[in-house]
Order: structure tokens, then sequence, then C-alpha cells
């Protein structure tokens, strides 16, 4: 999602964004996010972008992320 977070994106540069990734495995996942209604086709067809709902579970994101790089290196993190 994270390749999401700046607007509209086309299936290839979210590829690119993570490695290792394949494309089957990405196409599914956006299908999923899409059923959930996270994500949503570009009008123009060229690519995805979040929905309300998945720009509002960006912000949980984002704060997820600070709370693990805080914790990360502590003792018994």
């Amino acid at each position: 999602m994270r390749a999401l977070f700046h607007g509209n994106v086309r299936f290839r540069e979210i590829a690119d964004a993570v490695p290792g990734l394949s494309d089957r495995t990405l196409s599914a996942r956006l299908k999923e996010l899409t059923a959930h209604g996270i994500v949503e086709g570009d009008p123009s067809g060229r690519g995805y972008r979040l929905t309300e709902k998945g720009r509002d579970l960006r912000l949980i994101l984002i704060e997820l992320a600070k709370w693990a790089h805080r914790w990360r290196d502590a003792p018994g993190g």
C-alpha cells in the first residue's frame, strides 16, 4: 500500500516499488484491496489509487511504522 500513498500509481510502478513481489501476487493483492474498498482503479484506466477508506488506513499505517521504528532496537523488541 505504501506505493499508493502519493496518488495515482500504475501497476508497474507498484511492482517496481516492492522487490521480489510477482505480478501475479500483486494482481491478487490489488483485487483484494479493491474488493474491500481500500483501492480503486483510476478513472483513466491507467492505474490505481486509494479510496477515502484507504486514505484513512494510510494514517494508521504511518503511525504503526513510527511505533515500529521507535521500538525495533529496544530490549525485547
